[in-house]
C-alpha cells in the first residue's frame, strides 16, 4: 500500500532530538516501508534532514487573527493533498481536519487530547464521518467522545504506540551489587514531573545513599516553543529545588541515539508525569531496556506498566510514594531481577513496531475494501 503520514504543523520534526509524536511518526516511516509498503511523511517545520519526508510550506509562519491562521492551515492540508494524490492512505498525526480533505481515505491519528478541533464538525458531520480515528491508548479514545459525541464506532481504533526492542534491550549480565542508577528524561515542564523528579531524589537521599538519580532533559527542548512554561524560569527552579543534592546529576538533552546506552546504564525507570499522559513513548524505552518503573497511575501510563508485575503505579502524584516504590526494588535484588525480566518481556508481547504497524494495516485495510 501506498500511505502519506502528515505531520501537525504546530510541531518542528527534529530526527535526532524529538518528541514521543514526532517519533512515532518516524517509526512508522520507518517500518511500514520495512513491511514493503511506500510511505512519505509531510511536515511544515523541519530541522536536518531525513529519508523519504517532505516539506510543506510552514502555515504557522506569521502571526494574524483566527480566521487568517485557519486559511492558512486549510491550505496546507490542500497542498499535502495535492502532493500526496499518489496515496491509498492519507494517515495525519494530529490533523483533525483531514478528513474534510480526504474523505475516506482519510485517518486522524490522536496521541492525546491537546488538539481536539475538528472545524465546521456541525456542519460537515457526514464528512467527518467518513474518516478514521486512530487513538494512542483506550483512556483518549474513551475520552474522545465527550468531544464528539455520535462518531461512528466501527471508524474509532486503538493502536498503543510502540518501541525498538532491537535497539533498546538489556544490558546482559548486569552486575548485581553495583550503585543503582535510576532514571529520568523528559522535556522540563511541570506536568512532565521534572519537580517530583527531583523531589523523589531528595527523599530518597534524606535517607540512604546507595543509589544515584540520573536526570536527563532540558528547559530548552522541544517543548520550549508551546508557552507552557519559561525556560529560565524552569531552569532556576530547577537548580533551587535540586540545591545540596549529592546523589543527582543532570546530563542535559539527550540524543536518541544516545538514549539506549543510558537506558542499559541504569536499573530504575521514573514516570512522574503529573497530567493524564496519554502513553508516553519513555514508559516503553524504559521498560524495553529491562528497567521497572515506578511511575504515576495517570492517563494511559496504567496500560503500560503491570503494577507489582513490570513496575509500581503510584495514586495520587505523590513523590513520596515513588521513593516508597524505588526502595522496595533497591533493597530487593530478586524483585528487581524479576520485574527487569518481565518489564522486558512487556514490550516484546505488546509494545514493538511491528505489532503497530500491522495493526495499522489492519485499517488501512479497512480504508482501502470501503473505497472500492
Amino acid at each position: 500500500m501506498k500511505i502519506a503520514l502528515l505531520q501537525a504543523s504546530c510541531l518542528t520534526m527534529n530526527p535526532a532530538i524529538c518528541g514521543g509524536i514526532e517519533r512515532v511518526e518516524l517509526s512508522e516511516l520507518e517500518h511500514l516501508g520495512l513491511l514493503g509498503h511506500r510511505a512519505e511523511l509531510f511536515v511544515g517545520k523541519l530541522k536536518g534532514t531525513a529519508r523519504d519526508i517532505r516539506r510543506l510550506p510552514d502555515p504557522q509562519a506569521g502571526g494574524g487573527p483566527y480566521y487568517l491562521r485557519l486559511a492558512r492551515e486549510m491550505l496546507y492540508h490542500l497542498r499535502f493533498r495535492a502532493r500526496a494524490s499518489w496515496a491509498d492512505v492519507f494517515h495525519g498525526h494530529y490533523t483533525p481536519m483531514l478528513p474534510l480533505f480526504g474523505g475516506g481515505k482519510s485517518i486522524v491519528h490522536f496521541h492525546g487530547l491537546g488538539i481536539n478541533e475538528m472545524p465546521g464538525y456541525r456542519l460537515f458531520r457526514k464528512r467527518y464521518h467518513r474518516g478514521h480515528l486512530v487513538f494512542c491508548s483506550r483512556y483518549v479514545r474513551d475520552k474522545y467522545p465527550e468531544l464528539y459525541p455520535g462518531f461512528p464506532q466501527k471508524n474509532q481504533h486503538v493502536v498503543h504506540n510502540g518501541i525498538d526492542v532491537a535497539r533498546f534491550r538489556p544490558e546482559p549480565g548486569r552486575r548485581p551489587g553495583r550503585v543503582r542508577r535510576i532514571v529520568f528524561y523528559g522535556g522540563w515542564i511541570p506536568i512532565k514531573g521534572i519537580f517530583e523528579a527531583v523531589e523523589t531524589a531528595r527523599l530518597l537521599e534524606g535517607k540512604r545513599g546507595d543509589f544515584e538519580v540520573v536526570i536527563g532533559g532540558s528547559a530548552r527542548g522541544h517543548y520550549r516553543d508551546f508557552g507552557w512554561a519559561d525556560p529560565g524560569q524552569m531552569e532556576a527552579e530547577v537548580a533551587k529545588r535540586s540545591a545540596g543534592l549529592r546523589r543527582c546529576r543532570f546530563i542535559g538533552d539527550i540524543r536518541y541515539a544516545d538514549l539506549p546506552d543510558l537506558l542499559r546504564s541504569c536499573d530504575i525507570g521514573l514516570m512522574p508525569s503529573t497530567y493524564n499522559d496519554p502513553f508516553p513513548l519513555v514508559t516503553l524505552e524504559m521498560m524495553a531496556s529491562g528497567l521497572p518503573v515506578a511511575a504515576f497511575a495517570n492517563g494511559g501510563v496504567p496500560e503500560q506498566v503491570a503494577d507489582g508485575q513490570t513496575g509500581f503505579l503510584v495514586e495520587g502524584n505523590s513523590p513520596a510514594g515513588l521513593a516508597r516504590a524505588v526502595e522496595r526494588l533497591l533493597d530487593d535484588e530478586t524483585l528487581l531481577a524479576r520485574m527487569s525480566a518481565a518489564a522486558r518481556q512487556r514490550t516484546l508481547d505488546l509494545f514493538t513496531w511491528e505489532r503497530h504497524c500491522r495493526e495499522l494495516e489492519a485499517v488501512y485495510s479497512t480504508i482501502r475494501r470501503g473505497a472500492q
